[in-house]
Parts: C-alpha cells; structure tokens; sequence
C-alpha cells in the first residue's frame, strides 16, 4: 500500500537514512498511478488526486532540497503526475525545463506523457505544440 510505503519512507529518513533518486521517483510513481485522471469532461481533480499531486510537489521539493541527484526519469515521473492531475501549465514547465537542460532532453516517453496529458486535459493545441517541437529535436540531433 501507499501508505506503507510513506511509513516506511519516514521511518528511513528518521533513522538517518538518506532517500536515493529511485526512492523518490518510485512513491512519485505511487501517488500518480493512485491518482483519478482527468478528462476534458471533467477537468477537475477529484479530492485523492489533488492530496496526492500535492504529496508529489512535496517530494520534488524534498529532492531539491536535500540535492537527492534528479535524473529523466524523475521528469517522466512529473509529467505523468501532473497529466493525471490536469496540471497542463505545471507540465509545461516541467518540459520547458527539460528541453533547456542537454543531459535531460525528453525521450519518447517523455513525448508520449506530453502527448497524453494534453489530449486527456482537451489541450488539443498545445499536443501540436509538443509535436513541432519534437519534430525540431528530432531534425535538430539527426543534424549532429
């Protein structure tokens, strides 16, 4: 259960145990597939999946914080939270600051959670914005 796995999460820290990036991207990962997705129909998170996105922006914080190493997958783990929430602005800027970091371009998982998270939220302009610029990355490192 989630909620075992947070117990446990905190024992660890309490214990003097410092949380590694897979531990932070794996209850990222529990929050989200725990979560209601939202739907052009109804663009409003349900109250679990408000309590867990905001749980997920904690442990970003925490990460950032504590400088636990963040790597792509962390992302893709943000991205897929924030498309479940129907946070599309949040996303976006998750993405924007993927694009802008080499080590951190996005992968097509990241793509597809972009792609996803827009079509279930009905931001069906800002997928065609994601596919323009998955079209110029794509030209862009065939160019290298």
């Amino acid at each position: 259960k989630l909620s075992e796995a947070f117990d446990c999460f905190e024992e660890m820290k309490s214990e003097g145990e410092s949380p590694t990036t897979s531990t932070y991207e794996m209850l990222i990962r529990g929050c989200t597939l725990a979560m209601t997705r939202v739907s052009p129909d109804d663009p409003h998170p349900d109250r679990l999946t408000t309590f867990l996105y905001r749980r997920v922006l904690r442990l970003w914080d925490e990460m950032r914080s504590r400088k636990v190493r963040v790597d792509r997958f962390t992302y893709i783990e943000l991205l897929r939270a924030c498309g479940k929430a129907g946070q599309v602005d949040a996303a976006f800027l998750l993405f924007d600051k993927m694009l802008s970091l080499p080590q951190f371009l996005p992968d097509e998982r990241a793509f597809d959670s972009m792609y996803e998270l827009c079509s279930h939220a009905g931001a069906h302009d800002r997928a065609l914005d994601v596919f323009r610029e998955h079209r110029d990355l794509r030209k862009s490192l065939l160019r290298k």
